[in-house]
Parts: C-alpha cells; sequence; structure tokens
C-alpha cells in the first residue's frame, strides 16, 4: 500500500527530493483546483502526482483567497491570475491560508515506512501576500477585540516587499470575549499587551 506525501509552502515555488538516485527525474507540480485543497488531510484522495524514489518535484503553491483580497478593496488587476485559477470554486471570501498540494504518492511505499522528503530550495513567486488577526484570538484575546488586515505586495525579482501598504482592514471592535464590555485598544495598551507576552514566553 502506497504512503501519500502532501508538501505546501505558502505562495512559494518548493523544490522537494527523495532519497538519492542515480538519475534524477524531476516533475511540476502547479496549483489548481484539481491539486489544491484546503485546511485538512485525507488518505482517500487520489494521488494529484505519482513519484518513485528519489525523483524531483517542484511545487507550485498558492494561498489568499482572492475573493479575499478583493474584500479589502485590492484592484483585481492587482491579483495574480494564478490565485482566481486556483481558488476557482472555492466557497467564501475567506484568507484560506491552509491550502495543500496534491497528495503525492511514492511507487513502492508502503504503511510503516519511513519517506524522508528533502527541500532543496524555496522561492516566493506571487507579489501579493497578507497578513492579519482576529478579533478575540491567539494568544492574547481580551486585549485585542477587533479584526485587522493588511495586505503586502513583494517584487520577486528583487526579494523585497514594495513600499507601504494601502490596503488595510478596518479595525472592527466586538464584544471582549471575557469581559462583556467592548474595549478600545491604544498604542500604549497595545506595548503593555506585547512585553506581557514576551514576559510569559521569557523574552526580556
Amino acid at each position: 500500500m502506497q504512503l501519500k506525501i502532501i508538501a505546501s509552502c505558502i505562495g512559494a515555488a518548493v523544490i522537494a527530493a527523495g532519497a538519492a538516485h542515480a538519475e534524477e527525474k524531476i516533475h511540476e507540480l502547479r496549483a489548481s483546483p484539481a491539486t489544491v485543497h484546503r485546511g485538512f488531510f485525507d488518505a482517500s484522495l487520489k494521488p494529484a502526482l505519482t513519484i518513485d524514489s528519489g525523483d524531483i518535484v517542484r511545487l507550485w503553491t498558492t494561498t489568499g483567497n482572492p475573493r479575499y483580497f478583493e474584500s479589502l478593496g485590492v484592484p483585481k488587476e492587482k491579483i495574480p491570475a494564478e490565485l482566481y485559477a486556483s481558488f476557482e470554486g472555492a466557497p467564501g471570501a475567506g484568507r484560506d491560508d491552509h491550502t495543500l498540494d496534491g497528495p503525492i504518492a511514492v511507487r513502492g511505499a508502503e504503511i510503516g515506512d519511513t519517506v524522508e522528503i528533502k527541500i532543496r530550495s524555496i522561492d516566493l513567486w506571487l507579489p501579493i501576500a497578507a497578513m492579519g488577526f482576529r478579533a478575540n484570538r491567539g494568544s492574547l484575546p481580551e486585549d485585542f477585540p477587533y479584526s485587522r488586515d493588511k495586505v503586502l505586495f513583494f517584487d520577486p525579482a528583487k526579494k523585497a516587499i514594495e513600499g507601504r501598504s494601502r490596503y488595510r482592514g478596518a479595525g472592527q471592535t466586538v464584544l471582549g470575549r471575557d469581559r462583556g464590555r467592548t474595549a478600545a485598544i491604544d498604542g500604549a495598551r497595545a506595548k503593555r499587551a506585547a512585553q506581557r507576552l514576551r514576559r510569559q514566553h521569557g523574552q526580556s
């Protein structure tokens, strides 16, 4: 029985290789609705690619639902066509970070075998990214009763972020989880919250 390998990396092209082989064979797996699934592992999925031990796989991964970027005010022409293609048919307008390429099956692998995967390189190739957090979640739920998102544009050739983002999700204050009231977070309070978090993790 085959072991299925799933490899993914956010917004990057990944080259992974199995155990060394005398003659290397290179496969390429691009992100598409047929090769990408989101937020779950399932051994019953049909392999998107089957390889031999020692083969090299170049994975093109995509993350970030284009409808999420649109909801933050990013013009469609600034959203890569590859995102629209790989998220075709995806429900909702969430960020959808947890995307997985594959599965990838290895011929001859059986349950109980150890599969070694070596990552040779990781290259960022999509020119857009996002970061954010959700209200009342994470390590400091009481101190951040609002949500915020930020879009970043990346120059793959220069390996650098392009300037400052002009697309930010508006801070949304919601009911505090434990306090039973709404709260506004100012800069000083946010700084104290960060200091408390560092102390919890033993940092100065």
